[in-house]
Parts: C-alpha cells; sequence; structure tokens
C-alpha cells in the first residue's frame, strides 16, 4: 500500500475537483453489460482547473498531511495508476470534497491554505464530487528529473 511518505516533495503535486459521469461510450457499455458490472462505465472526469504545487509548497503540504488527524484520508485510495508524459509513474489519491475541505479548514492561515480553500470552493461551485491528487513517486522518479 503506498503512503504519503511516497510523494516526492521536490516534485509538483496536482490537485483538481473530479465529477462522476456514465459513459455512453458503446464499446464501454458493450463491455460493461457482458461482464455484468455497469461500474465500469462510472469515468471520473476532472471539472475544476488544475492546481499545481511548486516543490516548496508541496513539501509544506506534505509536512502538514503526515503531521494531520486527517492524513489516513490521503492514504486510504493512494496508488500508482498514472504517469506523466514521459512515462515518470505518479501516486494518485482522491477523496470527497466534503472530507478535503474539512481538512483545509483545520489549516492555519498561509498562501498556500488561501489556494486550498479557492480550490475548494470551485469544487463546490462546480458540483464536483472528489479531490483527486497527484504527486510523483519517490520510489521511481529518477534523481536528476526537473
Amino acid at each position: 500500500m503506498a503512503r504519503v511518505e511516497m510523494i516526492n516533495p521536490e516534485k509538483p503535486f496536482t490537485l483538481a475537483g473530479h465529477k462522476t459521469t456514465i459513459s455512453t461510450d458503446p464499446v464501454l457499455c458493450k463491455l460493461a453489460k457482458s461482464l455484468d458490472n455497469y461500474n465500469l462505465q462510472s469515468i471520473s472526469e476532472p471539472i475544476s482547473e488544475i492546481l499545481t504545487l511548486s516543490p516548496d509548497e508541496t513539501r509544506t503540504f506534505l509536512q502538514v498531511v503526515i503531521a494531520s488527524p486527517h492524513r489516513n484520508l490521503f492514504d486510504v485510495n493512494l496508488q500508482g495508476m498514472a504517469q506523466t508524459h514521459d512515462g515518470f509513474p505518479l501516486l494518485t489519491g482522491w477523496m470527497r470534497v466534503s472530507e478535503f475541505g474539512g481538512f483545509v479548514a483545520t489549516l492555519d492561515p498561509t498562501p498556500l491554505t488561501a489556494k486550498l480553500k479557492s480550490l475548494v470552493a470551485s469544487c463546490e461551485n462546480l458540483g464536483a464530487e472528489d479531490v483527486f491528487f497527484d504527486g510523483f513517486d519517490i520510489r521511481h522518479t529518477p534523481p536528476g528529473f526537473n
């Protein structure tokens, strides 16, 4: 199981609001029907702007997450399921917007907290259900990668 400590604190980190839709793609619909698993048609798509944290912000954010009583919300779904266009593995996690908003509400006021609060407000206004986050997997990121 992946843990927050496995996210590279020296690389950018992204967050975005997502909403689940039901795909009407004929191939996916046929597959879901043949397997009698209609959850296969559920697609989580980003609907907010992507917030990209700088390496300094990533480091601070991860330190706060690790020390937080909400930390388990960041670990529970964290997994390697994406990579950059260049093939570098990412760790991806997600949680309900309300849970992420609850975490952000506990943070001291800083410029980073203001960015996170803005993301939560945007997610709520757009009807996002979840906040997805991606960070570079420290176990696979080459040392010289920028």
